[in-house]
């Protein structure tokens, strides 16, 4: 990252600063709630506090089927940015990452939640 909250939110396209891909931030985010790149118990802080975020209720949250425990984070810029990354846990089944990245040409384009909640349950429908 180039720059720190909030100008980070800026989100202009074809800025080179502060980019990713949903690659970078699903092997990152898996290091860290699934993986060895924390403590045990730092681990577990943050997969509660995840579990417990209620700012992705209409994003990636909404496309899972009802009953899955769902971790994640949610981002929110200019040009209608959504970037949320998740952990989605099936009953009796391996997690699944899900990493989705959504942006627009206007400064002050809508949020397409419900984007990000198809995405997901697309996602869903194909790995399960």
């Amino acid at each position: 990252m180039d720059r720190t909250e909030p100008a980070i939110t800026e989100a202009t396209p074809g800025d080179p600063r502060d980019t990713t891909s949903p690659r970078a931030l699903g092997t990152d985010f898996h290091r860290l709630v699934l993986g060895d790149a924390l403590p045990p118990g730092e681990r577990h802080f943050l997969s509660d506090l995840l579990r417990r975020n209620r700012t992705g209720d209409n994003r990636i949250r909404a496309g899972v089927p009802a009953g899955w425990a769902v971790a994640d984070k949610t981002g929110t810029g200019d040009y209608g940015t959504l970037n949320d990354i998740a952990i989605v846990r099936p009953p009796n089944a391996r997690p699944l990452l899900i990493a989705l990245m959504s942006s627009k040409p206007a400064r002050d384009a809508h949020y397409d939640e419900a984007l990000l909640a198809r995405a997901a349950a697309y996602t869903v429908s194909v790995l399960t």
